[in-house]
């Protein structure tokens, strides 16, 4: 019967097909992350967000460029996590750029720096990392308005 299902009944299978199939585990993290970064308290979330923590040293690790070829790879699904959490996790833009740029995830870097637009104090970085991907992409009506 359900109620004597356990958690560990349900996760260790869960485990094995995303371990098995990279587009389960992409789609799973992009649907648990938001669940658990509401959980977290705002100080927790400044933590784990601040430029020297947690997210931003994961996210900048050499390792990953060998996925940098692969589709989804661990970037981009960190990255479009990000984008469809609340509050948004506020990273370096610069980061942001860099990441989009190399492991091909331009668009949700895009989407991720745009979001950024309205929230941020220093709105020309964040304007000259959105055109530099704009560029990259040829994206050149972009400037047209």
């Amino acid at each position: 019967t359900v109620s004597k299902v356990r958690m560990k009944d349900l996760i260790f299978p869960l485990q094995e097909l995303a371990y098995n199939d990279p587009n389960l585990s992409y789609h799973l993290w992009v649907l648990l992350f938001p669940i658990v970064w509401a959980t977290l308290a705002d100080v927790e979330k400044k933590q784990l967000a601040r430029p020297t923590g947690p997210i931003v040293a994961l996210l900048s690790k050499d390792y990953h460029i060998v996925q940098a070829p692969s589709r989804p790879n661990v970037i981009q699904a960190l990255l479009e996590a990000f984008i469809v959490s609340q509050p948004l996790p506020k990273l370096p833009m610069e980061l942001i750029k860099y990441l989009g740029k190399t492991y091909n995830a331009w668009h949700v870097a895009i989407k991720l720096l745009e979001s950024y637009l309205p929230r941020v104090e220093d709105k020309d970085r964040c304007l000259d990392a959105l055109a530099e991907l704009y560029q990259a992409l040829n994206e050149e009506d972009i400037y047209l308005g």
